[in-house]
């Protein structure tokens, strides 16, 4: 049965993407998170090149260079699964592929693979958002007035987008400045009507129970986006899931501490237990 979102989708190209790597390789699906793009995966993409796959990023809908609807009913959450999982199926895998995903796209990712498990090979969540109860305070605050907040980010020019990154170590500390640069511009480049997303999701902490792949969480243990204390709850709830707790870590760190990430992601490729 076709739904109100699939109605929406069917007006929107499908994403941005950057695909790379050997043809034959393992298919890796990169998913970002709220207010980035495919240079989420900067620093995990060539090593897994390396490793000899194959991988396949895009920006979500309303972000980086993918289509950017202005109507705010579309920036649902279920209106950017679907973008994203018809994009998904436009691939046209021949076998099982791995999914890694951050933030909302983890969330994005979990529908996924809640709906279509036959087609997932491995799952790996880095600092994963299932539900708006695990918002730090004064993110849930923010999330209070999100037309207000999306009228502000859309005034804010870039030049005064950019220190405010700068300063917040949670998010870039052992970036360089280049990195800080690309960060600030993938808010000013999101729509201001992503920060409607979030409300949008409903807790998925029960439904993860049903989760029947092998699942990898990476989570920094000073994230101050996301209370770290619901990664380990997750854990719980997952029934095939490997925990890797970075410490001294915020919430992007397959970017801040991306030796740490590479190494859990690398180990779960090979074997699904990280050492």
């Amino acid at each position: 049965m076709q739904t109100a979102t699939d109605r929406h989708n069917r007006h929107h190209p499908l994403p941005y993407s950057i695909i790379n790597g050997e043809p034959h390789g393992h298919p890796v699906v990169l998913v970002h998170g709220i207010a980035s793009s495919v240079h989420s995966w900067d620093a995990l993409q060539p090593i897994l090149l390396e490793a000899g796959c194959r991988t396949y990023a895009l920006d979500l809908l309303g972000h980086g260079n993918s289509p950017k609807p202005t109507r705010r009913e579309e920036y649902d959450i279920r209106v950017v699964y679907e973008h994203t999982r018809d994009w998904i199926f436009s691939l046209d895998f021949q076998e099982p592929f791995t999914l890694i995903a951050h933030s909302l796209g983890a969330y994005v990712s979990l529908l996924f693979a809640l709906e279509h498990p036959e087609h997932l090979a491995r799952l790996a969540l880095v600092a994963p958002f299932y539900g708006p109860g695990q918002l730090a305070s004064a993110v849930r605050f923010g999330m209070r007035r999100p037309a207000l907040a999306a009228r502000m980010l859309e005034a804010a020019p870039l030049w005064a987008v950019t220190p405010v990154v700068r300063w917040n170590n949670n998010v870039t500390a052992n970036l360089s400045e280049d990195a800080k640069f690309q960060m600030a511009l993938d808010y000013k480049r999101a729509h201001p009507n992503i920060l409607h997303l979030a409300p949008t999701a409903p807790d998925l902490s029960e439904r993860v129970r049903e989760l029947n792949v092998e699942t990898l969480v990476v989570w920094g243990e000073d994230d101050r986006t996301l209370h770290p204390a619901s990664f380990p709850r997750l854990m719980k709830r997952l029934p095939r899931a490997t925990a890797f707790p970075i410490a001294h870590a915020g919430h992007v760190p397959q970017l801040t501490h991306a030796e740490f990430t590479k190494l859990a992601v690398l180990s779960f490729l090979g074997d699904g237990q990280p050492h």
